[in-house]
């Protein structure tokens, strides 16, 4: 199945992609940063973790700007940060984490 979420998460971001072109959509729009995200996570399913970080950097770099964090609308940040911790890059990983875990006695099941 990874697969074919990989294909979906194509297909969002290349529907966004158009929205945008055709003026259906305005930046900044959150639904550009979805899509960018989505697109990771499809490919992070396929263990194709460099192309995921590019992703979730265009995820994070189309966020810039809009209010509130993009943690509170989407799983990208958290994903993105086991991307990162993935290829071994952990000093990231925990620099990302640390700006979405916000209290650090939670022990609720989100942690």
């Amino acid at each position: 199945m990874f697969e074919q979420a990989y294909e979906d998460s194509l297909a969002y971001l290349n529907c966004v992609k158009s929205a945008l072109a055709s003026g259906e959509l305005e930046r900044p729009t959150p639904r550009e940063a979805i899509a960018h995200g989505s697109h990771g996570n499809g490919l992070q399913g396929l263990n194709r973790y460099e192309e995921a970080e590019v992703a979730y950097r265009n995820c994070m770099s189309t966020y810039h700007g809009l209010p509130g964090p993009l943690s509170a609308i989407s799983v990208a940040p958290t994903n993105f940060a086991t991307c990162l911790w993935l290829q071994g890059k952990l000093d990231e990983a925990e620099r990302l984490l640390n700006t979405i875990i916000v209290d650090r006695d939670d022990v609720s099941s989100y942690r």
